[in-house]
């Protein structure tokens, strides 16, 4: 223990003990071990503080290196540095994240960091360190970085200085790099939206300008490529209007060789739902595509070109790489989509407008209308070609003159009442007059209008003429007050000339009188020659009325107080007499008209005598107001016509009386049928060979509950008149066939049944349908059935009668010509007609065999009839010796009172249990 070991003294002495001899006597040995006990003490005691004092610093320093990460990341701010000779690059953790390295990564290598900017932005960071490092400048640059798969490009600002050493040479560069994506973006779409809005006010076509707007565009998005899709105008399908291509590529339009793939084809559902859906869409694989060459259809982005539900269509994008979806810059697409959409739009209003104005210049210069343009001071303008050729100028001509040159009704008072009207913006229409180059004039009707033509107030006159309309309209009131057929004032201009009249009548206290004239036996005369023969006979009583009046006695326009003859339809005219004196003046009126018809006048090649039955009432006498001197200037008619006709009759309160029981049997008549008082009597018809009954003639009758069993000569021409007559003979057929069916069930013989018909029953177009319909309902043979019609009624319409007679002959109906020989037709007139009985009329019977004329009109028609194998029947038979003589001469079959009157069908079938009653 006397020496020290050298490991222990080497210690000591770091410890600073000076002795460090160790002691002799060991009884010392123990103090000089606590003394070096002490000195280890102590320096472990300066060693803690001095660890615990570094330990502090290097956690301050971490926390200090922590802070400033966090401020650079919050900031978007790194630092750099470049040691120029060992080629060393050292950046803050911000940085390594900027350029998409993970923290504390090895820093890249220059060449790295230039292969980290955009291509289109390396040639700007290379020129930028070249320079610090040869020329010591700093630099303060922006450009874009490629993000990692997945991210978005990002923008950075890098700015940088070079540092010198001792020598004075550029030793290194150190700078710093900030991300600044948000506030470029922001420019970048600014810039977007405002090219894309300065292209578009400046464009002169779509197809020009999408090239233009897509390069744009396509900037932003980094794209490949870009395709305009548009919808068409006429089928809305989306169809390629133009495509872009980088620089590097031209851009082209229609062209499908320079077009990316699919551009020829219909749109890619991408762009149809972005489309639909109004909203920028982005679709992919998710891998990058490098070139337009790979590109699927819906690859890319689609920005939507729609105004409300307006699709215009769309335009589409191929990216170099898969971009993640940006809601910012999204809405800036949709809204450069929007400001396309109202190009496109304008565009279209543009094109409507230039057609329509097109059109509408088209439509003005083929008017029928003229139209003028005149400034402030009258001076015309403008005109279109109808205005030259209605007035006679050239265009050159009217533009030198002034609208009061051509229009009579342009006064600087009408002038003035025109301004005043636009001024209210009341239109302005007037009637006016034009004046020809040649002097003549024309009526013309004016539509006024304000218009402004190059910020000078005008007015537009849009002139018709209207000479045709004049003449038409006058022509329209002539026919609305006058009778097409005759001439003559017409129901509606007798009625206001009656009314006032009347008002004149009740302020002089005089009278005046109507006479209410209707022609005799002139429907016998229509029926027989047919309408056409009628109305030529009309005509001819119309002008005789006319002349046969007294001089004042005119055809009358209203408002005049002359008298007025009027044709109220049919064959009823009137005549209205003013300042009457006495009776005794409108009895040498009516006494003249008398006359006046009587005359002989030819119709159709046939002398015809007319006459007329002529009622009259007079104010104030009969009645005191228009209604009333009507109604009873038409019974006074009814009258004359009672009286036997061809004559005149004035009015009287007695002769109510009669138009009473007249209007009482007509409302009797009307319910006759409802109430079963109609019933058919029968008169048999003889075979005079056989001397059996063959047939029988249905006859109506009427048993009136107030007048007892009424002939048909009393209710048969009123039926007639009121239209009753049709409906009765569809009861007359459903009775005679049953009663038929009735008979045969009883076992008597077979009867032919006929039914007379009446004209309008023959020219029903049901006629057929209703005697079938009655057979069937009875279920018995129509060749039981037997038409008796009068030769009139085939006469007046030859063609169809004949049709309609053979209709009925086709389902097995006998036809009978009734009263034959008391018309206008003839044997030769009536073989063209499918006739099967003849009957004679009771005028050619009457006499026989005592009247030589009878006998040989009765042989002559006997004989004729049989040549064209008719049955001849004779009616009105009453005596034997009529008998004897028609069997003799070959007659047939015969009726008459001579076998009976027309009886009930239970008298009927007693009488067919008996021998006829038949000469030897």
């Amino acid at each position: 223990m006397s020496e020290l070991n050298p490991l222990l003294l080497r210690q000591l002495k770091r410890l600073g003990i000076g002795d460090l001899d160790m002691p002799p006597d060991p009884a010392q040995w123990r103090q000089f071990v606590e003394r070096v006990s002490r000195a280890y003490t102590e320096a472990d005691q300066e060693r803690y503080l001095l660890e615990r004092s570094q330990d502090i610093s290097s956690r301050e320093m971490q926390e200090l290196y922590a802070q400033v990460e966090e401020a650079q990341r919050i900031a978007g701010l790194g630092n750099w540095s470049f040691d120029r000779r060992r080629r060393e690059a050292r950046c803050s953790p911000e940085t390594l994240r900027l350029i998409g390295r993970p923290p504390y990564a090895p820093p890249p290598s220059y060449r790295e960091v230039l292969y980290l900017a955009h291509p289109r932005d390396r040639r700007l960071l290379r020129d930028a360190v070249h320079g610090a490092m040869r020329r010591g400048a700093t630099f303060d640059i922006e450009l874009r970085l490629l993000p990692p798969p997945g991210d978005r490009t990002r923008w950075v600002r890098v700015r940088g200085e070079p540092l010198r050493d001792e020598g004075g040479r550029i030793a290194r560069l150190h700078g710093t790099v900030t991300d600044v994506t948000q506030r470029k973006t922001i420019e970048v779409r600014q810039s977007m939206e405002y090219a894309v809005t300065r292209q578009l006010a400046e464009a002169g076509s779509p197809l020009a300008v999408f090239p233009q707007i897509m390069a744009v565009v396509g900037e932003v998005l980094d794209a490949s490529c870009g395709i305009a899709w548009l919808a068409d105008r006429d089928d809305g399908v989306l169809r390629q209007a133009a495509a872009w291509l980088p620089s590097s590529r031209p851009s082209c339009a229609g062209d499908s060789e320079q077009c990316p793939p699919h551009a020829a084809v219909t749109a890619p559902a991408l762009v149809l739902r972005a489309l639909n859906e109004d909203r920028v869409l982005s679709g992919g694989s998710g891998s990058e595509a490098p070139a337009h060459a790979d590109c699927r259809p819906d690859d890319g982005i689609a920005l939507p070109i729609r105004i409300g539900e307006k699709r215009y269509g769309a335009l589409q994008f191929y990216a170099h790489r898969i971009r993640p979806r940006d809601v910012t810059l999204e809405r800036s697409f949709h809204f450069v989509g929007r400001l396309i959409g109202m190009f496109l739009r304008r565009k279209e209003a543009e094109l409507a407008l230039r057609e329509s104005e097109a059109h509408f210049r088209a439509l003005v210069e083929q008017a029928s209308d003229s139209l003028f343009v005149h400034d402030a001071s009258g001076r015309l303008t403008d005109v279109n070609r109808r205005g030259c050729e209605s007035l006679g100028y050239t265009r050159d001509e009217l533009l030198c003159l002034r609208i009061a040159d051509i229009d009579e009704g342009f006064t600087p008072e009408e002038q003035q009442r025109l301004a005043e009207r636009l001024a209210k913006g009341a239109p302005a229409a007037r009637e006016s007059r034009f004046r020809r180059k040649d002097g003549s004039v024309f009526p013309v009707e004016l539509s006024i209008a304000p218009i402004e033509i190059r910020g000078q107030r005008h007015l537009l006159s849009l002139a018709r003429d209207v000479t045709e309309r004049q003449e038409l309209q006058a022509h329209i009131r002539y026919l609305a007050y006058h009778d097409a057929l005759t001439g003559l004032p017409n129901r509606a201009m007798f009625n206001a000339a009656l009314n006032q009249a009347l008002a004149r009548a009740r302020r002089s206290g005089k009278r005046l009188a109507l006479m209410f004239l209707d022609l005799d036996r002139f429907k016998n005369i229509n029926d027989t020659l047919g309408h056409d023969a009628g109305d030529s006979l009309l005509r001819d009583m119309a002008q005789r009325l006319a002349q046969c009046l007294r001089a004042s006695d005119v055809i009358a326009r209203i408002g005049t107080e002359d008298d007025l003859v009027a044709r109220l339809g049919g064959d009823e005219f009137i005549v209205l007499v003013e300042d009457v004196d006495d009776v005794a003046q409108i009895g040498r009126i009516a006494h003249k008209i008398h006359e006046a018809l009587l005359g002989e006048c030819y119709v159709a090649g046939h002398p015809v005598h007319m006459t007329a039955s002529i009622g009259i009432s007079i104010f104030p006498d009969d009645g005191g107001d228009e209604l009333t001197l009507m109604k009873h200037a038409d019974i006074a008619m009814y009258r004359a016509k009672a009286q036997g006709k061809d004559n005149y009759q004035f009015y009287s309160a007695q002769m109510d009386v009669h138009s009473s029981a007249q209007l009482a049997l007509e409302s009797g008549l009307r319910q006759a049928l409802a109430r079963d008082e109609l019933l058919l009597y029968y008169q048999p018809k003889v075979d005079l060979a056989s001397r059996r009954i063959v047939g029988v003639e249905a006859l109506l009758r009427w048993r009136h509950p107030e007048q007892g069993l009424l002939p048909p000569s009393c209710f048969i021409p009123l039926a007639e008149e009121t239209g009753l007559i049709v409906p009765m003979t569809v009861w007359v057929l459903d009775s005679a066939c049953a009663q038929a069916a009735r008979w045969r069930a009883a076992g008597l013989p077979p009867l032919r049944v006929a039914v007379n018909l009446s004209p309008r029953q023959f020219n029903d177009r049901h006629l057929l349908d209703d005697i079938l319909a009655a057979a069937e309902r009875s279920a018995i043979d129509p060749g039981l059935i037997e038409i008796e019609i009068t030769e009139s009624m085939v006469m007046h319409d030859a063609d169809r009668a004949a049709t309609t007679l053979r209709a009925l002959k086709a389902a097995g109906m006998r036809v009978a010509i009734d009263d034959f020989g008391t018309g206008y037709s003839s044997l030769a007139h009536l073989k063209r007609f499918p006739i099967d009985v003849l009957k004679i009329d009771r005028a050619f019977v009457k006499d026989l065999p005592d009247s030589e004329a009878e006998s040989a009109i009765a042989r002559a028609i006997i004989t004729m009839g049989r040549g064209l194998g008719l049955t001849i029947v004779a009616e009105g038979v009453e005596t034997a010796a009529q008998i004897d003589f028609l069997r003799t001469h070959g007659c047939d079959e015969a009726q008459g009172f001579y076998f009976g009157h027309p009886m009930e069908p239970s008298q009927l079938e007693s009488l067919l249990a008996q021998p006829p009653r038949v000469a030897p």
